[in-house]
C-alpha cells in the first residue's frame, strides 16, 4: 500500500491532468488508457483506486472521487481519507 505522501503525489498528478486534459479540449473529456498520451495519463485513476482502504472501493469507488474532488481538502487530507488515515465525513460516505 502507498503511504500519505505518495498518495498526495498521485493527488496532484491527478489534478494536473485534469487540468491539461480541459486546457486542451476545452472541457474534462475522458478517455481510455489507450488513446494516447492523454489516455495514458488517465491511467493514474486506476492507481488511486487499486490503492485506497478497501470500505472506500464499494459504490464503484465513488466515495473515492468524492474525496479527490473536494478542493475544500488539501491534497495531504484527501490522501490520509483515502488510505484511511483521516476520518472521511459521512456525507462522503
Amino acid at each position: 500500500m502507498f503511504s500519505a505522501k505518495d498518495m498526495q503525489a498521485l493527488i496532484c498528478i491527478h489534478d494536473a491532468y485534469r487540468t491539461l486534459n480541459t486546457t486542451l479540449m476545452g472541457t474534462e473529456l475522458l478517455v481510455t488508457p489507450d488513446e494516447g498520451v492523454l489516455g495514458a495519463f488517465s491511467r493514474i485513476h486506476a492507481v488511486i483506486e487499486n490503492n485506497v482502504v478497501a470500505g472506500l472501493k464499494k459504490n464503484h469507488c465513488e466515495a473515492v472521487w468524492k474525496i479527490v474532488d473536494d478542493k475544500s481538502l488539501t491534497p495531504k487530507q484527501q490522501a490520509e481519507m483515502l488510505l484511511g488515515e483521516r476520518t472521511v465525513p459521512v456525507d462522503i460516505l
